[in-house]
């Protein structure tokens, strides 16, 4: 409808008075937008309408208004087109003319009405303004023949409105036309403005220093916190797997997880954010501190995704689905977030930062989640109550213990995992880092003793984010933000509940009970909430007979037992069982290509079965086996003859800097 390019306009060029106003401004309006602009005083709001409306023409740039070259349009022409309202109601009627001369001036405007005249304004004509005038529900409607200077400035204001749109205008100019006018007055113009320019579907541009008005009428807005839904990428593995497994599932923080090739329900792999490489036996602590996105997609599938989505929905989330049909080229498709991919922030949708922040703040409270809210209350100048919003809309979603757990294992974020550079000072910090695939969006979500902040990095357009200080950019401001905001506030620790947390020595292998003698090298010590403390032995360290061929524990019917001692990886929960299968390629005997689907690990004892060891021609596979365990040994023999070293372990993986979903899953 309307297009500005590059607009341009000095004042008084050449002097000492000189004043650049506009200087290349563009802005394209589609038909029925309603946009709003702030600015300060001096900004060049008002002068930009003045180009608009033809007051003055511009030094460079072009005006187009439906398709119309109006950049040197004169004023009088452009009023036939234009409606436009300033912030002095005296401005835009004629004060000695009667309310009905005034509406029937405007009534001219088009051609469609120029053969009339306002005095001759008939019977249908007033009948015509005075339905006009009853819906501004002033009273007007019964005073058409007083002088429009009697009027109060709301009247005027709401009557000049009328009059630009009684013939709706290709776009109506409002240059903060309520400032002037008391609160309730305005408020009332205001609601007008909605009706009318609703109504006739207008273009409409709005100057206006009320931010409230500018984010509730404008349709250009965009508050990137309450109405801009993102991939929240690492951060939702909190709130929509590890919550939910301390929570509710058994599941603790020493529960081990093996971090090895996994794949979603759909055959895709699960890709951890730091490469191909996979680092084993974890625990879910160590899951949460180093964002590792194989363990938290199997936390998830051994929940469930469905108790996943029903804590997600209950820590406040509403922009998550759990079946929505959307057309895609053409056909439709159903999509729903009740998926493992939900576990590292895949959505349909994504979710708004203030839904995130509210899920966090939830946790930081102990378990309590309260719905956001922008004011507590407001008063009046003698202080009288008008609003009172001071009551919390609450509720429990997890338990306090389970909070506290999520909390504990989040500071460690903040000092040996991805978050450690967001510390400041000596103030307990929880919280997660979030990125998702090609580094289109870059979260930070934390909290203090204190306060709750969320931070989101990203382009609208969804263009990657440069390698560098781009990503890192939501870490570093909300380290700024809140180092600020707790400038006066003393350093102090996340307090523990009263009751209801212990604390235990387990396997740091297996997350169980330790083994006297197996287990005295790998203690630590890890909080429970209380009751959840394993009372399960540690299944990694193993002592008795192993199979000196596959140096697994040894079948009953197996030839090669010896006594030993071992490190076994136990094995996975049926649930996990297909997504750790893999597929391989194989060669058939007439020379095809097949490809075949190999189980994961269904058993931790040597293959030398009662099965094995009846097949036809055992006694030969045995004594190839045998041959080949000989010429192990021998060849450890003749290493440890020269004084050759065993090749060296591989180094501990360096504490990440950053994290990523490894696909918008």
């Amino acid at each position: 409808m309307l297009k500005l390019n590059g607009i341009a306009k000095t004042f008084n060029p050449g002097t000492v008075n000189e004043k650049k106003a506009l200087d290349g401004v563009s802005l394209h309006l589609a038909p029925g937008d309603f946009v709003t602009v702030v600015g300060s005083n001096g900004a060049g709001k008002s002068t930009l309408f003045h180009a608009i409306a033809g007051v003055f023409f511009p030094d460079r740039g072009s005006i187009v208004l439906d398709g119309e070259d109006i950049t040197f349009k004169p004023e009088y022409r452009r009023s036939r087109e234009l409606g436009r309202l300033f912030q002095d109601p005296m401005k835009g009627t004629a004060p000695h003319m009667t309310i009905e001369e005034n509406l029937a001036l405007a009534y001219l405007r088009t051609a469609k009405h120029q053969h009339a005249y306002f005095s001759r304004t008939g019977k249908a004509d007033r009948a015509f303004f005075r339905d006009q005038l009853a819906r501004l529900d002033m009273g007007l409607e019964d005073r058409m023949k007083q002088p429009v200077g009697l009027l109060s400035g709301g009247q005027r204001q709401a009557l000049t409105l009328l009059m630009s749109t009684m013939v709706p205008p290709k776009i109506l100019l409002l240059d903060e036309h309520t400032a002037a006018l008391d609160p309730g007055t305005a408020e009332k113009v205001l609601n007008i403005t909605r009706e009318v320019v609703a109504e006739h579907k207008i273009t409409t541009m709005m100057v206006t220093h009320n931010m409230h008005q500018a984010l509730e009428l404008g349709s250009r807005t965009l508050n990137r916190a309450t109405d801009t839904a993102r991939q929240p990428g690492s951060t939702f593995k909190i709130v929509s797997a590890y919550a939910p497994a301390l929570d509710s599932a058994g599941l603790t923080l020493a529960t081990m997880i093996n971090d090895s090739p996994f794949n979603y329900a759909s055959g895709r792999p699960v890709n951890n954010w730091w490469g191909s490489e996979y680092r084993g036996l974890n625990s879910i602590r160590m899951g949460i501190i180093q964002s590792m996105n194989v363990v938290t997609v199997k936390v998830l599938t051994l929940i469930t995704p469905q108790l996943g989505y029903d804590y997600v929905k209950n820590f406040g989330f509403t922009t998550v689905v759990d079946r929505e049909e959307i057309m895609v080229n053409g056909e439709v498709q159903i999509y729903s977030d009740i998926q493992q991919s939900l576990a590292l922030g895949g959505l349909t949708h994504g979710v708004t930062n203030k839904e995130l922040n509210a899920a966090y703040a939830c946790i930081a409270n102990g378990g309590t989640y309260i719905k956001p809210k922008l004011y507590t209350k407001v008063v009046d100048h003698d202080g009288n109550v008008i609003l009172d919003n001071t009551q919390p809309d609450s509720k429990q979603v997890i338990k306090e213990t389970t909070a506290w757990l999520l909390t504990d294992a989040m500071q460690t974020v903040v000092t040996q995992g991805t978050g450690a550079s967001v510390n400041f000072g000596n103030m307990a910090i929880a919280g997660k880092t979030g990125t998702t695939s090609d580094y289109n969006d870059i979260w930070f979500c934390g909290y203090t003793p204190y306060y709750t902040a969320s931070v989101w990095a990203g382009y609208d357009n969804n263009v990657k984010l440069r390698k560098g200080e781009e990503r890192n950019v939501a870490k570093k401001l909300w380290r700024a933000v809140m180092a600020r905001i707790h400038e006066e506030l003393p350093s102090t620790s996340f307090q523990m509940p009263a009751s209801g947390i212990v604390q235990a020595t387990v396997c740091a292998r297996s997350g169980k009970l330790p083994i006297a003698g197996l287990c005295d090298g790998t203690l630590k010590t890890e909080y429970f909430a209380e009751g959840t403390v394993p009372t399960e032995s540690c299944d990694v360290h193993y002592q008795g007979s192993i199979c000196q061929y596959t140096n697994m524990p040894a079948s009953e019917p197996c030839p090669f037992k010896v006594e030993g001692v071992l490190e076994l990886t136990p094995l996975e929960d049926p649930l996990l069982q297909q997504g750790s299968s893999v597929t391989q390629q194989v060669t058939n005997e007439d020379g095809s290509i097949s490809t075949v689907v190999v189980p994961g690990q269904t058993t931790n004892t040597c293959p030398h079965n009662v099965e094995f060891m009846t097949q036809p021609g055992i006694e030969a596979i045995i004594e190839q086996q045998r041959t080949e365990i000989a010429n192990a040994q021998a060849a450890l023999a003749a290493a440890a003859a020269e004084g050759a070293a065993p090749p060296p372990a591989d180094p501990a993986p360096p504490a990440p800097m950053d994290d990523s979903n490894g696909g918008a899953q």
